[in-house]
């Protein structure tokens, strides 16, 4: 029986791997590494829309990808019901969150090769 964590990680892996192939894998790590300090800082609710803002041109892609691959490891179909759950749904979601960001962290410097000292002018 694996525990909670190795199936999560396990999830992200393959989020991760999937990934890989595309041209805006190195932009999809930059967004895996900011997650967290964003999380962190301004809750769950508040970094999604940003993050939605953000991936809503064509132009970014890797947000609306790491936002749908976010959903399917906290195990929700997409994100349209965070301003409708209830306050103990959302710090379970948050949590969840919380726990998921810091695998894609951890997978992007692994196998994307991200380096968190390298920033691009392009922010994503």
């Amino acid at each position: 029986m694996q525990t909670h964590e190795q199936v999560l990680s396990r999830k992200v892996y393959d989020a991760i791997v999937k990934v890989e192939a595309f041209d805006y894998a190195k932009k999809y790590g930059r967004v895996c590494l900011r997650f967290p300090v964003l999380l962190h800082r301004n809750g769950l609710a508040q970094t999604l829309a940003f993050f939605q803002a953000k991936g809503a041109g064509e132009n970014h892609p890797q947000f609306g990808v790491f936002l749908n691959d976010l959903a399917s490891v906290v195990g929700v179909p997409d994100w349209s019901m965070i301003h409708t759950i209830d306050t103990a749904e959302y710090l379970r979601l948050t949590r969840s969150a919380h726990r998921a960001g810091d695998w894609f962290k951890r997978y992007a410097e692994a196998i994307l090769k991200v380096d968190p000292a390298e920033e691009n002018d392009d922010r994503g």
